[in-house]
């Protein structure tokens, strides 16, 4: 990409983010990725009562695959 190319990317760039709305200062970039969301035992646990038939769940995999030995 010739720097006259570049210039002319980042003008379109700038003009097509100018209302996008940035973090504030302090504010966690990952606010909105449930990938770095966190899953402890209590959590699951809570999920698994309330959803006791779900796949993945202890009683559908007994269902599934058989108790565990």
């Amino acid at each position: 990409m010739t720097p006259q190319q570049e210039a002319v990317f980042e003008r379109k760039s700038e003009k097509m983010l100018a209302g996008h709305r940035g973090l504030q200062n302090g504010r966690d970039f990952r606010w909105n990725c449930f990938r770095f969301r966190d899953e402890d035992q209590a959590f699951k646990d809570r999920f698994d009562d309330t959803f006791p038939d779900a796949p993945g769940s202890e009683k559908w995999f007994e269902k599934k695959f058989g108790r565990k030995q």
